[in-house]
């Protein structure tokens, strides 16, 4: 059985974050010929904008879980990790849209697994009750 406390989970979803904020970077700024539309650049510099938006977003949201994995309030801590759980839900749920309508292109396989580790493990630890 697993001993997964809040804190814990929060660590996790933390990393998982970070991670996808750093993802976005990297692909725009670094490794921009991975996109299908590369070569468009006005549509690249919609996509670094936004980009960037997207990328400060999952490193504000890593700080918030990191910052709130040392509360000592337990209903805190549990509002926080279902909190987490339901952001992980809407965005996985808009990932799939984007992978079943053929004319859009959606995430790669990383966003995926990176936010299913942060919401199987918030809504454990919640569930769990510490």
């Amino acid at each position: 059985m697993i001993n997964m406390n809040a804190k814990t989970s929060l660590l996790i979803s933390t990393g998982c974050f970070f991670l996808l904020g750093f993802f976005v970077l990297v692909t725009l700024w670094l490794t921009p010929d991975v996109l299908s539309y590369s070569d468009n650049e006005l549509a690249m510099n919609v996509a670094k904008g936004w980009g960037d938006v997207n990328a400060m977003l999952f490193i504000c949201l890593a700080l918030i879980w990191f910052l709130s994995s040392s509360l000592e309030s337990i209903d805190a801590k549990k509002t926080i990790l279902i909190s987490n759980f339901i952001i992980c839900v809407i965005m996985l749920s808009t990932a799939i849209f984007h992978h079943l309508v053929p004319s859009i292109s959606g995430p790669p396989p990383p966003i995926f697994i990176l936010l299913t580790i942060s919401g199987v493990s918030a809504f454990y630890s919640w569930k769990k009750g510490f």
